[in-house]
């Protein structure tokens, strides 16, 4: 066999290799979503679905008492236009989805979604759409790109929790906060510095930069609020909330 054959039939076994993974993630994901929607029957508020997730494999990266929070607020707002930046493995994808609009259309936006992409819409409601965009956040073309699902029509709701360098996180506050309608809510995750960023260490600091963002953007509205489990000298986490005035500050 010459080095042309060989080299092909190695390259072959790797996306064989590579295919069967995704098809086994695929398989496992559907059946968990499955699980978790059966078990979310019987809920009824905020901290039953949280418990709920907490009791599948699905990652949630929140705080219980700052995410209930959250959600006691988006069931006040039964937003029909979600977007989310940075859904990691579709835990807040599944919560927002139980107190947005039962015909809510949901937006998830990440630079990498891989199989996730055709496996999301199991975890939302039924009578809801999902759509997925993968690509830079950070990028106009992207923001477009939203618009155009959308219709042109504005977000009720937009949770970013995407990059969380400063610069990151600043990008897209700049470009999708002008998408959010008046009255909307526009949510940070991780306002908190943790421990290194304390003590002067802010590269081994698990939430990033994304505190010193807000602490900075926060004062410039008048509407917004802090949902921490703890208290402001907590370990990190924290979810910050805006209400969208609808000007440009």
């Amino acid at each position: 066999m010459g080095w042309i054959a060989r080299k092909l039939k190695t390259q072959l076994s790797v996306f064989n290799s590579e295919f069967i993974r995704k098809v086994d993630e695929w398989i496992w994901f559907r059946k968990n979503a499955a699980h978790l929607k059966r078990e979310a029957v019987n809920c009824k508020t905020p901290r039953d679905f949280f418990g709920a997730l907490k009791r599948s494999p699905f990652v949630t990266l929140q705080k219980e008492a700052e995410i209930v929070g959250l959600l006691e607020l988006i069931a006040e707002l039964r937003p029909e236009r979600v977007a989310e930046i940075g859904p990691y493995d579709g835990g807040t994808l599944f919560l927002f989805s139980r107190f947005a609009s039962p015909s809510a259309h949901l937006f998830s936006l990440d630079m990498d979604l891989g199989f996730r992409r055709w496996s999301f819409a199991s975890l939302i409601r039924p009578g809801q759409r999902l759509t997925c965009l993968v690509g830079d956040s950070h990028a106009e073309s992207m923001r477009d790109r939203l618009v155009k699902a959308t219709g042109g029509k504005p977000l009720d709701f937009l949770f970013i929790d995407g990059d969380h360098a400063f610069k990151g996180v600043k990008s897209d506050f700049q470009l999708y906060s002008e998408l959010v309608r008046p009255g909307g809510l526009i949510a940070f995750h991780d306002i908190i510095p943790g421990a290194p960023a304390r003590a002067g260490n802010d590269s081994a600091n698990p939430g990033g930069d994304v505190w010193k963002y807000w602490k900075q953007l926060r004062d410039s509205f008048h509407d917004h609020r802090e949902l921490l489990y703890e208290g402001p000298d907590q370990e990190g986490y924290g979810i910050g909330i805006i209400r969208w005035p609808g000007v440009s500050i």
